[in-house]
């Protein structure tokens, strides 16, 4: 009942079992929203089905109109206002569902300043259609991850966000490191919430080794840099101060408006050790 099948991408059986199920806070979740237009909608309408609805029997044959046609039965005409107005509802719902994950991912992915450096053109995500549409997705996969988190389904989201980084380091268009940051940091913020620390690492690191070891001379990346100062810190509370000066010092590089950690305490007193002892300041870990 509970299985998230994500390998095949294939929706949770527990989504299938009714509309309230596919909601959240009252809202169709996207990723199974097709699921309730094949069940309740067609491209035909609403087709009325033999012997559904039944005719008010003191209305007389006289009192309808001579259009050499039969009338349609009360009853239906009530259950095909109701699919419509159902269907307007399900739509609305769709439509605020996408737009508050846009507004998140937009968020989350520190767009507005990635554009005001000129690292994303005005026009995005709307440049093509495709891009849209790709913005769209992964905005409502992220949306949809976040309620996850909310309702307890740990493991259930830890899925998705595995699902979304594997399908951002295999795009036949190339990886794209700052959605590949976005995805990472939140995964790893979600790892430490589930206390595994072991994992935690790993993640940060697949992410160091992806972006800034086979990637040395990028530049600058706001949403990098963001998941190498979470990184550093994740290293400082566990005693490795070198390591985490190293990776916040690389974090600055991706993005000056970081430079003002390293005057924070902890940072400040590795690099006074450094000074003093280059080979004893905080140790190291793999």
């Amino acid at each position: 009942g509970n299985s998230f099948s994500l390998q095949t991408g294939n929706i949770p059986s527990s989504t299938r079992t009714s509309t309230r199920a596919s909601t959240n806070a009252g809202v169709v979740s996207p990723l199974n929203s097709h699921i309730v237009d094949n069940e309740f909608f067609s491209d035909g309408g609403y087709q009325e089905q033999p012997g559904r609805g039944r005719s008010d029997s003191n209305t007389s044959s006289d009192n309808r109109k001579d259009t050499g046609t039969p009338q349609r039965p009360q009853s239906t005409k009530k259950n095909s206002r109701r699919h419509r107005s159902g269907g307007i509802l399900l739509n609305r719902r769709r439509k605020n569902w996408t737009n508050r994950s846009l507004k998140y991912y937009t968020t989350v992915a520190r767009e507005q300043k990635r554009r005001n450096r000129g690292q994303l053109p005005p026009s995005f995500p709307r440049s093509t259609p495709a891009e849209l549409r790709r913005q769209i997705s992964l905005a409502e996969q992220h949306y949809f991850a976040r309620s996850l988190i909310k309702s307890g389904k740990l493991d259930h989201a830890e899925s998705l966000y595995r699902r979304i980084i594997h399908e951002i380091q295999t795009d036949e268009d190339g990886c794209d490191h700052a959605r590949l940051a976005v995805s990472t940091l939140l995964l790893a913020l979600l790892k430490q919430r589930m206390n595994d620390v072991k994992g935690t690492r790993s993640v940060f690191l697949s992410f160091f080794r992806t972006t800034v070891m086979e990637y040395p001379n990028d530049k600058e990346c706001a949403c990098s840099a963001k998941v190498l100062q979470a990184y550093a810190l994740f290293e400082m509370k566990r005693g490795h101060g070198r390591k985490s000066l190293e990776i916040v010092e690389r974090a600055v590089e991706l993005d000056e408006d970081l430079r003002p950690v390293l005057a924070w305490k902890q940072f400040r007193e590795v690099m006074k050790s450094a000074a003093r002892d280059p080979a004893a300041a905080g140790g190291t870990s793999s």
